[in-house]
């Protein structure tokens, strides 16, 4: 398994696949010896508890469990004590391929889109996003660099949403997704090297673009110590220590709830709050300003369009649809049929009257030097009229990483260190022994959020206060609302601008920014550290 970046937000989804990782093994050394057939059920059970539905409601979740038993007792009749892996894999593609089961989670794959891909190998694929940067250095390139510098490619064909949509999912993200992965031998069982998986994916998507996609070079950097021995050391050592380093080895239970308030009759799960801090400006427009758009719906499974996952895309879409619909359907974003005209009205009016609301509102940017500890932060601030901070963008060394592991690090309450790698550094973060005091703060924070958006905004915990930033170069104030050439504006600042207009950034400055640099401590890229995390 190679995966490298920030995961915070992503916790249990990474959890749940080891565990699918570990499920799937024990299938393997089951099957050498004599099991039950309760015993077989009981495990493919496990796995689509696991792993297949976790997101499901009930409802859906029992209807799968009724096709994998009978799906298990129909191959099974007369197979008492032995069940080949080829029934579990029967059961598990039934499962997933029925017609009746559909599932869009945030990475936009539905799984019955592997069945003719990938399950048939026997291969599993997950697909997930990354935020911005590089692990573990600017100078190591990451997997997806195999499809650096391909433009999307835009669905041209007339046929059902599902043909492209694995393909449509790893074009149209190129530089937010990791690709994760595990290959079997269907014959043996034995694992298949990366190297292999990842020709067999690039020969698919060669073949669905028409040679667009080549690769030039794969650098691995480290597999999960379950799938690397002592023997194996083909790939990079030190930066497989780093891997193994990285990983948490105990499940966290994502669904405790914690009340912060009785009498509000409020309950926020870790997993929401992660939620939260990964894309707060997604969540906010679905979850708090309720704002209903449509490009989130059910209606995209009618049309040729891939699904974006962040406000960022509203811009590009947004110049599209305000010309015309035969416009949209030349680009690929709308099919031609009945439903694309339902579909771009109600687009069109929704995100037109959005990018309405705060477009005469200003900000201003200006050139940082953040001293943090032993290195440097180089970044721009974003400041409203009021000298407020908008927002906080690092340069290279992406201090934003260190924020959304730190919450992250807070809200697993571990009893032990863990690490964030990047640049030439090891960042070490110590246990926190008032975890619940935090915990507390920070969600009392989180219900301040459903009255006015933004009051703790994620990125203030790697700035310290106002005194200790150094200005490096003052540059000249631009609207970064009406945006430039090189970025423009997108339609999630100009509506969330306005919101932060009336709030005092200075305050949760002060009140986090303390127990944030009291863990921190940094320890030298070069030192060997003995991977108990």
């Amino acid at each position: 398994l190679s995966t490298f970046g920030d995961l915070a937000g992503q916790n249990s989804i990474f959890i749940r696949f080891f565990r699918f990782l570990d499920l799937w093994y024990l299938c393997y050394e089951q099957s050498l010896s004599d099991k039950t057939l309760v015993m077989w059920f009981e495990f493919v059970e496990s796995i689509c508890e696991d792993f297949l539905y976790s997101d499901f409601d009930e409802e859906l979740k029992l209807k799968i469990i009724k096709i994998a038993r009978t799906c298990l007792c129909e191959q099974t009749l007369d197979c008492e004590f032995e069940l080949p892996l080829s029934v579990i894999k029967a059961v598990l593609e039934k499962a997933l391929a029925d017609n009746d089961i559909r599932y869009e989670g945030k990475i936009g794959i539905r799984f019955q889109s592997w069945k003719n891909t990938f399950i048939e190998d026997a291969k599993v694929l997950i697909i997930m996003g990354l935020s911005e940067g590089k692990f573990p250095g600017n100078d190591t390139k990451n997997d997806l660099d195999i499809f650096k510098n391909k433009l999307p490619q835009l669905n041209q064909s007339k046929r059902a949403a599902d043909k492209n949509l694995m393909l449509t999912a790893l074009t149209s993200n190129l530089d937010k997704l990791v690709l994760t992965y595990i290959g079997y031998e269907q014959s043996t069982n034995e694992i298949i090297p990366a190297s292999t998986v990842v020709e067999d994916l690039v020969t698919y998507l060669k073949q669905k673009t028409n040679d667009v996609f080549a690769i030039q070079h794969h650098f691995m950097h480290g597999f999960n110590q379950y799938y690397f021995s002592k023997e194996q050391q083909s790939y990079i050592l030190n930066n497989f220590k780093l891997a193994k380093k990285y990983y948490q080895h105990s499940p966290i239970d994502n669904n405790i709830e914690i009340r912060i308030d009785k009498t509000l009759e409020t309950a926020i799960s870790i997993q929401q709050l992660s939620e939260f801090f990964s894309n707060p400006l997604d969540f906010f427009i679905e979850n708090v300003a309720e704002l209903q758009l449509k490009i989130y719906s059910n209606e995209l499974k009618n049309t040729e369009t891939y699904q974006p996952d962040k406000l960022e895309e509203w811009k590009l879409k947004s110049h599209i649809f305000q010309h015309d619909i035969e416009t949209a359907k030349k680009t690929g974003l709308l099919a031609d049929s009945p439903l694309s005209h339902n579909y771009y009205n109600k687009f069109s009016k929704e995100l037109y009257s959005l990018s309405e609301i705060y477009q005469q509102t200003e900000t201003h940017s200006q050139d940082i030097e953040l001293i943090f500890e032993e290195f440097k932060f180089y970044g721009v601030v974003h400041l409203n009229d009021k000298k407020q901070l908008v927002d906080f963008k690092t340069g290279k060394a992406k201090g934003k990483y260190i924020t959304k592991h730190w919450i992250n690090h807070l809200c697993s309450q571990p009893e032990s260190e863990s690490y964030l790698y990047f640049e030439d550094k090891i960042v070490k973060f110590n246990p926190i022994q008032n975890t619940t005091e935090l915990l507390s703060k920070i969600l009392e924070k989180w219900r301040l959020i459903h009255q006015q958006p933004w009051l703790f905004h994620p990125a203030a915990m790697v700035n310290v206060r106002t005194n200790d930033i150094a200005l490096a170069t003052e540059i000249a104030y631009y609207n970064s609302l009406k945006g430039n050439e090189r970025l423009p504006a997108t339609e999630g600042q100009r509506y969330f601008l306005q919101q932060l207009l009336d709030y005092d950034y200075q305050s949760d400055v002060e009140e986090y920014i303390k127990p944030l640099l009291e863990s921190i401590e940094l320890v030298d890229y070069s030192e060997v550290i003995d991977a108990t995390v």
